[in-house]
């Protein structure tokens, strides 16, 4: 229908967004909304709050994804992570268990209702590969944290519009590098990656731990 609101017609907007970046006609970073969508500890986020961006985080308890009405204009860009308990393949293991996969989808579609309705500069949408594939098609890209220096696998597809981050390789001196293992094994999380994935502009020079931070926010 004309006029209808759809991904495709999102990442056209966004475009245009970028295209005004160019003109310079882009806000200050202090005014540049990020949506971290399902944000749980908010890890994700944390490189551009760090960098003065005025990051939102919209998690459980205070807020549910379902119910959230985003802000109508500035949303520079959104991050989702909505839980994987019905995609994730590791529930295989766990037959006797159906899945619910129209419990799964709500929060998926709520996170990209907003993503559609705000037309982000840049957007991506995370979860391990695995069934929510065959709703959401092909990721735009697929990654393992090991390819940005973390010490384990885990098999991560994002779907969106963003810059693809630039893999490894990872090289330490032997005592950083144990020390990086320790500190990865310690937090367990992938915000160093996925900020190299979404950075768009640059923030400080970082560590090996950091790096991918340091690389996400370059436009």
């Amino acid at each position: 229908m004309p006029g209808a609101l759809t991904l495709g017609s999102a990442g056209a907007r966004a475009r245009g967004n970028a295209a005004a970046v160019a003109r310079g006609n882009a806000p200050p970073v202090s005014e540049r909304i990020i949506l971290d969508l399902c944000a749980g500890s908010g890890s994700w986020s944390e490189p551009y709050k760090r960098a003065g961006y005025d990051v939102r985080r919209v998690t459980l308890p205070e807020y549910d994804v379902r119910m959230y009405m985003p802000p109508e204009r500035g949303v520079w860009g959104i991050v989702a992570a909505p839980p994987c308990t019905e995609f994730s393949l590791a529930r295989n293991a766990e037959p006797k268990r159906p899945r619910d996969f129209v419990g799964g989808l709500e929060v998926v579609s709520a996170c990209l209702r907003i993503i559609v309705t705000t037309s982000p500069r840049w957007w991506a949408l995370e979860n391990p590969i695995g069934m929510l594939a065959h709703w959401l098609g092909s990721p735009a890209d697929a990654f393992e944290p090991f390819e940005f220096g973390d010490p384990w696998t885990k098999a991560t597809a994002l779907w969106g519009s963003f810059a693809r981050a630039e893999r490894g390789p990872f090289r330490q001196g032997e005592g950083e590098r144990r020390r990086a293992l320790e500190r990865c094994s310690a937090r367990r999380d992938s915000a160093r990656l996925c900020a190299c994935v979404l950075q768009r502009e640059p923030v400080e020079s970082a560590k090996w731990l950091e790096a991918p931070a340091a690389a996400l926010l370059a436009t």
